[in-house]
């Protein structure tokens, strides 16, 4: 969904070690012509996951942020 300003938000499926679930992930598009750029960023709930939840978890938020930048060329 384009939320205006080179920025959008695309739902999708996150899948890690055997789970799958709804994530989200905000990102801002810029460049011209076969040239873009991408940035953007998710948080991600690891005890979904089960990531994470071992004897020494117990100081860890349950939340992780993600964030990604990458160049992509037509």
């Amino acid at each position: 969904r384009a939320l205006g300003g080179g920025r959008f938000e695309a739902d999708g499926t996150l899948s890690l070690k055997g789970t799958s679930r709804a994530q989200r992930i905000r990102f801002t598009l810029s460049g011209e012509g076969a040239q873009r750029q991408v940035q953007g960023s998710a948080t991600i709930d690891r005890n979904g996951f089960d990531v994470g939840t071992g004897p020494n978890a117990a100081g860890l938020g349950a939340n992780v942020s993600l964030n990604f930048e990458f160049s992509a060329s037509r």
